[in-house]
């Protein structure tokens, strides 16, 4: 009796897994080709993606031969250089250095020993103008010989007031305003500077920048002192 209940109590014995017992024969044929074809099958490569390529290394500069001591460089290699020290324009001539207005040079408008009332008017154009020089055309040479015999020469007669036309700058003719430059120190050198008592830009109707008034010292015993009025 006990031996019965015993085997009653009996559970039966689990399946093997991957029996034939219950396993559907369709599915394991799929699985077995689905491996056969991904073992097969080689990835393509993506469309747009350039393979890397690595970079050349970067040449050596190139070496010049060393020069040999006293050896002549090749004209037909060297660059060619151009030398503007020498450059001049106009007429080839040995220019005057002029003087530069320093401490204690006459500048512009500068009227020392001349009373108010006359360096007002001098200033304003509204002395009478006894004579006018023009350099236009002249070279500095030619125009610092002309200027010191006007001077001379106008002062010895009385004058007092006298224009000179440098021209206002750089147009056709290149050296006007080497001339509007130089005349300020010609005009302090010694032997014109004992000449005159001021300078100064004249006004637009008489040239503007382009001109200068120049008042004269006036001569011991003719018309009064040698200074200003």
């Amino acid at each position: 009796m006990s031996g019965r209940n015993h085997s009653r109590d009996r559970k039966p014995a689990a399946k093997p897994v991957g029996s034939s017992a219950g396993a559907d024969p369709a599915g394991e044929e799929d699985a077995r080709l689905w491996e056969n074809v991904t073992r097969s099958v080689k990835p393509l490569a993506r469309k747009g993606v350039i393979p890397a390529v690595a970079a050349p290394a970067p040449s050596a500069p190139e070496k010049r031969p060393a020069k040999a001591p006293g050896a002549k460089e090749n004209p037909a290699a060297a660059p060619e250089r151009v030398d503007l020290s020498g450059l001049r324009i106009g007429p080839q001539e040995r220019r005057p250095a002029p003087a530069a207005p320093g401490r204690g040079g006459l500048g512009y408008g500068d009227a020392p020993g001349v009373d108010k009332r006359t360096a007002t008017r001098f200033r304003r154009g509204l002395m009478p103008i006894d004579a006018t020089l023009d350099l236009h055309g002249h070279t500095q040479n030619s125009a610092r010989a002309a200027l010191a015999g006007f001077l001379r020469a106008h002062r010895a007669a009385g004058r007092r007031c006298v224009l000179v036309v440098t021209g206002k700058g750089l147009k056709d003719d290149w050296s006007v305003g080497a001339l509007r430059q130089a005349l300020p120190g010609w005009l302090n050198a010694p032997d014109l500077r004992r000449l005159i008592l001021a300078y100064c830009h004249a006004q637009p109707h008489h040239g503007g920048s382009g001109a200068v008034y120049i008042l004269l010292r006036r001569e011991r015993g003719k018309g009064g002192r040698g200074e200003g009025d």
